[in-house]
This record gives structure tokens, sequence and C-alpha cells, in this order.
């Protein structure tokens, strides 16, 4: 075998056990996911801490927590499983927005955080969530959960 023909089977080699191994990192039976951005705000202004879960109609995506929390921009990349990006399909929205249990003062000290649901108890309820969703396979722009006036848009 020449040396040519080596340096090409070990390239070939190479580049298998890179795509095995990335294959690999996911679950066995792990939905294909999508990079999905959502942007949660509140009379046009963006809210931050908000967690959104998705819950999926098809049963067969609801063992997959698809979930993340908003940013100080409203922004909110899904994750499934730790995994950026989501399962397209149909579902609701979960919102809701707490303190964390300890949090420090203006002084530095530590507190006790309020972990009380701040929004609209409605809100993270799957029987009563207003923002019902389409996860798309190809995204353009954020999909909007507004708070105030209770829908979910594209941007």
């Amino acid at each position: 075998m020449s040396k040519y023909a080596v340096s090409l089977l070990v390239l070939l080699s190479s580049l298998c056990l890179v795509a095995a191994c990335k294959k690999s990192d996911y679950p066995e039976g792990f939905p294909k996911i999508h990079p999905i951005q959502l942007k949660v705000v509140e009379d046009g202004a963006p809210v931050e801490g908000v967690q959104v879960v998705v819950r999926y109609n098809d049963q067969s995506l609801a063992k997959w927590r698809t979930s993340a929390f908003s940013n100080a921009d409203g922004v909110v990349k899904l994750m499934t499983r730790g995994f950026e990006g989501a399962p397209e399909g149909e579902g609701v929205l979960l919102v809701e927005k707490r303190d964390p249990p300890v949090k420090q003062d203006e002084n530095g000290n530590f507190v006790a955080g309020n972990t009380e649901n701040q929004l609209d108890e409605r809100f993270s309820d799957p029987d009563e969530s207003p923002f019902k969703v389409s996860i798309p396979k190809k995204q353009k722009g954020f999909i909007v959960i507004d708070l105030g006036s209770e829908t979910v848009s594209a941007e």
C-alpha cells in the first residue's frame, strides 16, 4: 500500500471516528433538534430570568425536557437534555419566574429569595397556558412570548 493510500485511510478513519463520537454524545432515541431562540417581553421590554419549558403534544417527545431561562435581553436559547436546540413539533410553552432560593442583598449579605412564581399561574399550567407554539425545523428571527398580551408571535 502506498504512503498516499495509508494517509488517506488514516484521514478517512479519523473523520469517521469524529462523526461517530458526535452522534454518540446523544442518548439513545434522541430526537433531531434544531437551534431555536425565543424572546420574552412584557409591554415591549425584555424580561430576564423567565424559565420557558416546551410541553409537546407528541408524547414521544415528552421524555426529552426542552427548556431554558431568558437572559437580560429576554432571549431564550432552547436546550433539550443539555444540548442546544429543540425538536420540531406542536405544543405549549410553560413560563414562570422565581427568584433564586438564596440571593445577595445590596450589602452583600445572603438572604432568602422569593421563590413564589411571580407570573400568572396560568402561564405554567399546560391546560391553561395561552402560549401555543409550533417549533419549526428552520427558524427566522425569534419566537416572541409577550406576557402582557399573552400571545406568541414570530419576529
